[in-house]
């Protein structure tokens, strides 16, 4: 036998490896080529769930009760649920496995022979070809569904298992109802029976893990069974068709001409419209009861139906012009490149008639008028860090006003806040002048004992809440597919999900009616926090074109300025000027005024502290042995016991260098305002988890899984009812200290005990 020559090795080793992979080649050219918007959808859902912590911390809080207060959180609530939310997910999860499904079933068989290779269209391969037509959607759609449901069953057993824990339980859970499916399937007794075995096993393991907590473990099982139930039903249906009289349409495989799927894709595309519109429509409150994950989930199914149905329509235009999808995308690219600017953000609070407090307002200041300070001891500034900074601050603050009967807050000079830190001293000062104005301290008795916390209560209500969906759902359904003259509406709908919140937590147990309360809607000029004297507050931006810090002042009338002094006055509502300074890149948009864009404070000082310094100079020049230092950061430690970086890689190396100059700057800023004080004792109130009494006490394990809790998402606007009750005890901590320094009663209840 003559020996072969090199290359017929080679090409006898490539046909080898050509039969080896011939099988899976229908299922890569329908899953890649034909139906790639439902594996898309696939990967997205996969990714955005089991990668993206604040997805975790958003499924987390799907299995807690929505509190009035951090005081309700006890033994018996924990074992409740966020029922509404919880069901509004699993809805929207069925829904975006019917998408993907239908998504996938049609793009693979809308005029299937003239897409075919002809390598897939004889013999065994067009078999293969086949079974992947009928399979792969079904496969899209039962691995989609089946995907949120593992989420919500890793999101509610982490971090108290590991990653590889936990995806192994998710695992677990998932596979025994599959397992009786195929049995069902296939007439099976044994394969039935041992399914039935391991479900029983997989609820055991659930109720083991966590008894506390039956009710999440229950939920578990049923989402758990939804995937096999829906694999059922999409290999049955047909049968239930014919039993209910109903024409049960063509076979899976079988392929469709585009004049078939007109009246299907015209349906298809006005039913995602309508689901955009609900999505772009629905107010803030409604919003938040859906949530922010089924906001998304409800999205990828439009967007899934959507896509496939334009996708379908250019694919038959293009059939005998090669390029013409391509074509149209650089063509829009340039289209875009060429006439499209970026949309800046233009949001507004309507001010109610007649405003709530008249008195509130103060008469308008002449341009050179100066609001004289008194000599109070505290200077208070607060970092930026997402809601989870904006709650460490503004229930610090309150707990000390609660504990002295509201005199902290006449103790303070001036508030300076970066981001999360702006909306927490908005939040405050806005409750506060509310709650004095009704006498809300009046059975308060300095130094008695006294479990009662108004303010702190009016300002848990209102920040610990789910202010991420409305910003999700407009930016998904309105921002993204926006033509470039549109305005944005995600920072109006996070502005509109503050003002809701605080205004019904306002209205609480009161005669006036909920539309009467200006809340966030009040002129920056007016925001006085109820204090006996004036107080300067100031909320920092940063000028996206130049980088210098843009400071809003309620002290010079609503007035703004950057590195030179105040020359301007601006007609802001509060809320507008906190969300200035709170544009965290994506969910925000930059916004416009008068001029300049602004984008985040903490991109210039995370602080605050360069401000609060120039306010310092300006009203004791010489310094003053009795001022004091409130400096607040809601962030914890990057380092700890619970907590270490895996790693750097190379890559990310530049990007780790910008966020850590920011946190130095940040820090030197502080320490140079210390220096401008002569001295003068200052306070750092940082929220360190690991050092609070309740959790020095539980096992490292235990301490860890709730520290990491509640370490989640710094910088988002969703914080879950557990994370904020393991905050709350450090919150203690910190207004003890500062109630040490009160010259006034100030005694401080313990509020609650984590559990």
């Amino acid at each position: 036998m003559k020996p072969r020559s090199l290359s017929e090795r080679v090409e006898a080793f490539f046909d080898l490896l050509s039969r080896c992979a011939a099988p899976a080649m229908p299922w890569l050219f329908l899953s890649l080529r034909r139906a790639l918007i439902a594996t898309v959808v696939a990967v997205l859902v996969a990714v955005l769930f089991f990668m993206v912590p604040q997805s975790r911390e958003v499924l987390h809080g799907l299995g807690e009760p929505p509190l009035q207060s951090l005081r309700d959180f006890n033994e018996t609530t924990a074992k409740h649920i966020n029922l509404l939310p919880l069901m509004a997910y699993v809805v929207t999860a069925l829904a975006l496995g019917f998408a993907t499904w239908y998504s996938a079933r049609l793009l693979v068989t809308v005029e299937a022979p003239a897409a075919t290779p002809r390598a897939l269209a004889e013999g065994l391969s067009a078999d293969r070809l086949r079974t992947a037509t009928t399979w792969l959607p079904r496969g899209l759609g039962v691995f989609v569904l089946g995907a949120a449901m593992g989420a919500f069953i890793f999101a509610n057993y982490t971090p108290a298992l590991s990653r590889w824990q936990a995806l192994a339980l998710v695992a677990f859970a998932l596979a025994p109802p599959v397992v009786v499916a195929a049995g069902a399937l296939r007439g099976h007794r044994g394969l039935l029976g041992l399914g039935i075995v391991l479900m029983i096993a997989s609820a055991a393991v659930l109720y083991w893990l966590d008894p506390g907590r039956w009710l999440i473990g229950l939920w578990s099982l049923f989402c758990a069974s939804l995937p096999a139930t829906f694999l059922l039903f999409l290999v049955e249906r047909r049968k239930a068709l014919e039993h209910f009289g109903g024409a049960p349409g063509p076979e899976s495989h079988q392929a469709r001409s585009f004049g078939q799927a007109m009246v299907t894709l015209f349906v298809i595309v006005a039913g995602s419209i309508v689901l955009l519109l609900l999505l772009a429509l629905l107010p803030t409150t409604a919003v938040r009861l859906v949530g922010s994950a089924a906001s998304v989930l409800l999205f990828l199914a439009a967007a899934a139906l959507l896509s496939t149905g334009l996708h379908i329509l250019v694919r038959q235009a293009a059939t005998n012009v090669p390029g013409l999808t391509t074509f149209l995308l650089i063509a829009v690219s340039i289209v875009v490149a060429l006439v499209g600017t970026e949309s800046l953000g233009d949001e507004k609070l309507a001010l109610p008639a007649p405003i709530d407090a008249p008195a509130a307002l103060p008469p308008p200041l002449a341009a050179t008028a100066q609001v004289p300070v008194p000599q109070r001891p505290f200077y208070v500034n607060a970092y930026g860090g997402g809601l989870r900074a904006a709650t460490f601050t503004a229930q610090l603050l309150a707990r000390v006003d609660d504990a002295s009967c509201g005199a902290f807050g006449d103790e303070v000079a001036a508030f300076s806040g970066v981001s999360g830190g702006s909306l927490g001293i908005a939040t405050y000062l806005i409750a506060r002048q509310e709650l004095k104005r009704r006498d809300g301290w009046a059975d308060c008795r300095p130094g008695a004992p006294s479990d009662k916390t108004p303010l702190t209560d009016i300002v848990v209500r209102t920040l610990v809440q789910d202010h991420l969906s409305p910003a999700v759902a407009r930016m998904l359904a309105v921002d993204a597919p926006h033509l470039p003259w549109w305005s944005p509406t995600r920072g109006q709908a996070l502005l509109d999900s503050w003002q809701s919140a605080l205004v019904n937590s306002l209205a609480e147990g009161r005669p006036e009616p909920a539309d009467s309360i200006a809340a966030f809607a009040q002129p920056l000029a007016a925001l006085t926090g109820g204090m006996t004297q004036p107080v300067a507050v100031y909320f920092n931006a940063t000028d996206a074109d130049s980088g210098n810090v843009v400071r809003f002042s309620s002290r010079h009338a609503g007035k703004l300025g950057t590195s030179a002094p105040f020359d301007r006055r601006v007609d802001l509502s509060v809320g507008q000027a906190v969300l200035h300074s709170a544009r965290f890149p994506v969910v925000s948009p930059a916004g416009g005024l008068e001029g300049r864009r602004l984008v985040d404070g903490g991109y210039a000082d995370n602080s605050g502290t360069l401000t609060l310094r120039r306010a310092f100079e300006t009203d004791r020049p010489h310094g003053n042995a009795t001022a004091r230092l409130l400096n607040i950061n809601g962030n914890p430690p990057e380092r700890s016991e619970c907590y270490e970086a895996a790693g750097n890689p190379p890559l990310l190396t530049g990007l780790r260098a910008l966020l850590q100059v920011r946190g130095a700057h940040a820090t030197l800023a502080a320490e140079r305002l210390e220096e401008a004080m002569n001295g003068a004792p200052a306070m750092h109130l940082t929220l360190d988890l690991e050092q609070t009494p309740s959790l020095q006490k539980l096992d490292k394990a235990e301490r860890c899984r709730r520290v990491l809790r509640a370490h989640q998402a710094p910088l988002g606007w969703y914080m879950s009812y557990t994370a904020a009750l393991t905050m709350s005890e450090s919150v203690e901590q910190r207004a003890a200290q500062v109630c040490a320094t009160l010259a006034r009663p100030c005694t401080l209840q313990r509020m609650v005990a984590v559990r």
